[in-house]
């Protein structure tokens, strides 16, 4: 291996180096999208851990327990509620997230069925 160079050779030209000046660098964006970008900036760097509130396991299983006595498919009850199916599948299996859309499901269920769910 004597036919190798192992020696570190730097390369450099000592009048660009001199010559380059500092760069600006102009921000395009509107006032809308740097605001924006702030606040995502600030979403990223919060630490705060935000709890979901999922479906009560009790009424999720009120639920499935109402819609088998009364012997409906998780697709017909969505038809009927002109909702998606997952929709249902996802609240009877407590995957759904408690949110309006889903209080606003339940209160359809009830009052399609006439039933007033006790563990809301």
């Amino acid at each position: 291996m004597e036919h190798q160079d192992w020696n570190v050779v730097t390369l450099h030209n000592p009048k660009v180096a001199k010559a380059k000046a500092p760069i600006e660098i102009q921000d395009k964006r509107s006032d809308e999208e740097k605001a924006l970008a702030r606040k995502f900036a600030k979403l990223e760097n919060e630490s705060d851990v935000v709890k979901v509130e999922y479906i009560p396991n009790a009424l999720a299983k009120e639920i499935q327990q109402v819609r088998c006595e009364k012997k409906v498919t998780q697709k017909d009850l969505a038809k009927k509620l002109c909702v998606q199916p997952t929709v249902i599948s996802d609240i009877e299996s407590g995957k759904a997230i408690y949110n309006q859309e889903a209080k606003k499901v339940i209160q359809k269920i009830q009052k399609e069925w006439g039933v007033k769910f006790v563990n809301k």
